[in-house]
């Protein structure tokens, strides 16, 4: 019983309790602490009149008397220093209260989360305040998590500054009610230009989509923008950086919320131009997804916002010249789309160009 005691006492101590939240809940404590001492007050004022009121008359002469001496007592007790019930206080009642207060923060918390909402707005964009669930680990830029939802609204996108870091949340809800999972999600990172594309599934609604104009304030963001989805189970967002970054995609629950730390990459090498094979850029739309639906059988097929504004899809990128004309005739071969394809050169970092169709 001991051994289990102290491990659940060294488990709550190694809590990493992020600084904002630390500071919020103190706040709270000492508002609580205060409403406690004040109620206990008046509790113990009422308590003293209803018993005295229970007297006889003779009764109620002397606890009169007895509670004014009694005042008088502690007065002088307290003035001369000397208050001997603060030194008689068994050990038992500390460890009674140590428990207490233990259990008060966490009752506090989940009160106030629940019942205040300027309390609840303030941890709404902490960055994991919840369980870790996972680290994603990536493959050829590629990670996925969380669990098969529907009706699930992103609601909340927000960007933190940390250190040398930045980190964007990314928080779900269903029914206006914060999800204690994730909803499933697809990442997928890309270079030339440096893009990372989340899906969404299950996902209905999009509050958050005014709040990736945000993202743009990072030190490491050059655009974030939404993409057409093939369905309306499904969102997508794609997050440009302006210089190589180092990642990390963490997954967490209880509550709900995907966080993204950024960080400077290694400065990356000289790299020789790519080419890109691509379609025209027309406005955000209905193109974007006929486009897209014909080359779902391509590896590397992802929406791009092009220099102007305006969107294309690329079926994927090559080192030479010849190698993107040879695979631009496979693809029109292959799927019909003569006359609607296109080759693009374009530097590591470099936004696509808009191609007007003919």
């Amino acid at each position: 019983m001991n051994k289990d005691l102290e491990r659940l006492k060294k488990d709550y101590q190694n809590i990493e309790i992020p600084d904002e939240l630390t500071s919020v809940t103190r706040q709270a404590l000492e508002r609580a602490k205060q409403e406690r001492a004040r109620i206990k007050q008046v509790q113990h004022h009422d308590a003293s009149h209803a018993q005295i009121d229970n007297q006889s008359p003779s009764e109620k002469s002397d606890s009169i008397q007895f509670d004014r001496g009694n005042r008088n007592y502690q007065q002088s007790q307290q003035h001369s220093g000397k208050s001997q019930s603060q030194h008689a206080l068994p050990r038992n009642r500390w460890a009674k209260r140590i428990g207490a207060s233990a259990a008060a923060v966490f009752v506090l918390f989940t009160i106030s989360v629940n019942t205040m909402p300027a309390f609840a707005s303030s941890l709404e964009n902490i960055p994991g305040i919840g369980k870790l669930v996972k680290v994603l680990q990536f493959n050829k830029g590629e990670a996925e998590g969380g669990q098969i939802t529907d009706s699930t609204d992103i609601y909340a996108i927000g960007l933190h500054e940390k250190g040398e870091s930045d980190q964007i949340t990314i928080r779900f809800q269903q029914n206006h009610i914060e999800q204690e999972v994730a909803s499933y999600f697809h990442v997928n990172y890309r270079e030339f230009p440096n893009t990372m594309t989340f899906a969404v599934g299950g996902a209905r609604n999009f509050s958050a989509e005014q709040d990736l104009a945000t993202l743009k304030k990072s030190r490491f963001v050059q655009d974030a923008y939404t993409i057409v989805s093939p369905d309306d189970s499904l969102v997508r967002f794609t997050i440009v950086f302006k210089e190589p970054v180092a990642y990390e995609v963490k997954e967490y629950q209880q509550p709900a919320e995907v966080v993204l730390t950024l960080k400077q990459g290694t400065p990356a090498e000289a790299k020789d131009n790519i080419y890109s094979v691509r379609t025209a850029s027309h406005p955000f739309g209905e193109e974007q997804g006929v486009m897209e639906e014909k080359l779902l059988e391509e590896e590397h097929v992802r929406i791009l916002k092009d220099s102007a504004g305006t969107y294309l899809v690329e079926a994927g990128y090559y080192p030479t010249k010849e190698e993107a004309q040879s695979q631009l005739k496979r693809l029109e071969e292959q799927y019909g789309m003569q006359g609607q394809l296109h080759v693009e050169e374009r530097t590591y970092l470099q936004m696509p160009e808009q191609i007007i169709g003919q």
